[in-house]
């Protein structure tokens, strides 16, 4: 087979992330709502939002669509992954790493966020890796913190897709709701398992 031909063959892998994004059908209405919200976002309003449904109705499929819209309108957009078996303190943890390793990758930090982040207590950026304790003032002056960077990397705001919602300790939710109430450069989108 030719070069040209296993490069057209993979172009037209059914399988291909890029070829199901754009086949991605049947939420039209809601993908323009999303959009809206996402200009509301770049407007400095973000208006948090949820997602619910029965399981294997789509909605991992439906927020990593969410993902991809964001990135077409100059925004992050991260989806970290939470054990269910783990705490609030974590859950926060995981949330802030996937936004700090998203800002790494569209920023000019060149790896830099991520490798403060993950050297915990000596972290010279973050405070909330340094405790185990859930302090929203820790999780707001680091969500600050990566607003910077955003800005700097003309990211227009981040969106923080959090799939199987249920999962979240709900300590971990309020603190994440306080730390965010005065930054209005997150949108917050859960998915809920009906």
């Amino acid at each position: 087979m030719s070069e040209q031909d296993q490069s057209t063959r993979k172009t037209f892998n059914p399988f291909n992330e890029s070829i199901a994004g754009r086949n991605f059908v049947g939420r039209e209405e809601q993908i323009r709502h999303v959009k809206m919200y996402f200009e509301g976002l770049r407007n400095s309003s973000p208006k948090h939002f949820y997602i619910a449904g029965l399981h294997g109705t789509g909605k991992t499929s439906f927020l990593g669509k969410l993902i991809e819209i964001a990135r077409d309108h100059q925004l992050l957009g991260v989806m970290p992954t939470l054990d269910p078996n783990r705490t609030a303190h974590d859950h926060l943890t995981s949330i802030l790493r996937a936004v700090a390793k998203g800002m790494d990758a569209v920023g000019k930090a060149s790896g830099r966020l991520i490798s403060d982040f993950d050297a915990r207590t000596e972290s010279k950026m973050f405070h909330h890796v340094k405790t185990e304790r859930l302090e929203s003032d820790f999780i707001r002056q680091d969500f600050e913190t990566l607003e910077g960077f955003a800005k700097a990397a003309s990211v227009a705001g981040t969106v923080i897709c959090i799939d199987e919602g249920q999962r979240i300790e709900p300590m971990a939710l309020s603190a994440l709701k306080n730390a965010l109430q005065h930054l209005n450069s997150y949108l917050v989108v859960v998915s809920l398992r009906l």
